[in-house]
């Protein structure tokens, strides 16, 4: 085998970062298992990846470690179907060859390079694709010899390594090497095969590519035919294999089956003031479900006692909520010449910027107005970036203080929501607590007005 160049040890670091990022987060996700795992992962993933900058020595291997750890965990969680715990199992072995690299430790003998290409090796090929036959869908015979074909051929790859460092010989350990690749690439390319669309024939092309480059490479070690070095198959081969499995994963986890979220969140629009005199704060007040809904300043009941502080900063806010304006000052283009919210109304927000805009049709199915509590709850409409519905509700405390709660029962739909995963929940809280600065903002406003 010969060596890595400058060039091929920073592809080489690049494709095994991107597979320590990103592989088990994706597949994990994608399965539907090990949520737990998957929230904690950046704590293993992330010094490992710093690992991959520093130089050789102790520390670099001791930042290894916690991804071992983690990646001993998996074909646990996964332990229940062959091929994905297979697939696990595939993982504490790249990430042993990764921990003994970065510290410079020639493990059972193995050189760096080889260290280094065992990670790549078993993350890509062991993990990733193997995951991603496991994900597709298929029961006729092509499929089920993938499934035995591709798993066998990653596991002879990896017995060549071992062969080569016996008595055996390097060119024994090639010659198992190369039927472990004929393997591997015969189980791919029947999986892929198996599949219809646009998608797989692009996929499929890739690995013929990619794979015949691994074929010839491992049969140039073995007899004399041309091949690239080393290096080159690391930029050409490795890169590619490495982004046509990201990319998969990142399909498989964006159509995975949506989980409900429930949120809750609560803002102080302002702080306590003179109560009202004889406030009544259960009192019972006005729900108009009808067509025309209730008028934003006078159509209230159950307001006893005369306006303070308080009370006008209710108002303003409960003004900047059915009109809209709360969510055009908090960054969501509303359709020009909106009515105030009322219930059976059908209204179109988008958010985003330029054609990046998302649309967010709702229909609004209750608007309650009363003394100390005003609420518009709206669902979405198909063609919503999520499905579901949001209660906005501004409840005035017999302390005068002035809270702004958002409850939110969604589940994303569009793509771009889906891709967005774990960072959509807090996306959505800076909106809220945006709206809750719109809201702040006007009940200052309101207050100052009336006292000069």
């Amino acid at each position: 085998m010969d060596r890595l160049s400058g060039a091929g040890w920073a592809g080489l670091h690049l494709v095994v970062a991107v597979c320590v990022l990103a592989f088990v987060p994706l597949g994990m996700g994608a399965l539907g298992r090990g949520r737990r795992l998957v929230r904690w992962w950046p704590v293993a993933a992330v010094p490992a990846v710093v690992a991959l900058v520093l130089p050789r020595g102790e520390v670099a291997g001791l930042l290894c470690v916690p991804y071992l750890v983690g990646c001993l965990a998996v074909p646990v969680v996964l332990r229940r179907d062959r091929l994905v715990a297979f697939a696990g199992a595939c993982l504490p072995v790249a990430a042993a060859g990764l921990a003994a690299e970065r510290g410079g430790v020639a493990l059972m003998g193995f050189p760096a390079g080889v260290l280094g290409l065992t990670a790549a090796h078993f993350h890509v090929a062991g993990f990733g694709a193997l995951l991603l036959l496991a994900l597709a869908d298929g029961h006729g015979r092509l499929h089920r010899a993938a499934r035995w074909l591709a798993p066998a051929g990653v596991a002879v790859v990896g017995v060549g390594f071992l062969i080569g460092r016996t008595p055996v010989g390097q060119e024994s350990g090639d010659l198992v090497e190369l039927v472990g690749a004929g393997l591997l690439s015969a189980g791919l390319w029947l999986a892929v095969a198996a599949r219809t669309g646009r998608a797989a024939r692009l996929l499929f092309g890739v690995s013929v590519v990619t794979m015949t480059l691994a074929l010839l490479y491992a049969a140039g070690q073995v007899v004399a035919v041309p091949h690239m070095n080393l290096t080159w198959m690391v930029l050409t081969h490795g890169v590619l294999n490495a982004t046509a499995v990201l990319a998969a994963l990142v399909v498989a986890w964006v159509a995975r089956d949506q989980p409900w979220h429930a949120n809750r969140w609560s803002h102080r629009i302002s702080p306590p003031g003179k109560a009202l005199p004889g406030q009544r704060t259960g009192g019972k007040g006005l729900t108009r479900r009808g067509a025309g809904g209730p008028t934003l300043e006078t159509d209230i009941v159950g307001s006893e006692g005369p306006d303070d502080a308080g009370r006008e900063r209710f108002e303003a806010a409960s003004w900047e909520l059915l009109s809209w304006e709360m969510h055009r000052r908090s960054g969501a283009w509303v359709t020009p010449g909106t009515p105030p919210a009322h219930a059976g109304q059908h209204m179109l927000s988008m958010v985003g910027v330029g054609r990046l805009r998302l649309p967010e049709p709702c229909e609004v199915v209750e608007v309650v107005r009363q003394a100390d509590r005003t609420v518009m709850h709206y669902r979405a409409l198909r063609g919503h970036t999520f499905d579901g519905d949001e209660s906005f509700s501004v409840l005035l405390d017999a302390d005068g203080s002035v809270r702004f709660v958002v409850d939110v029962r969604s589940r994303a739909v569009h793509w771009l929501a889906r891709l967005g995963g774990p960072v959509v929940p807090v996306v959505q809280r800076l909106f809220i607590a945006r709206c809750a600065a719109v809201l702040r903002r006007a009940a200052r406003q309101r207050a100052a007005s009336v006292m000069h």
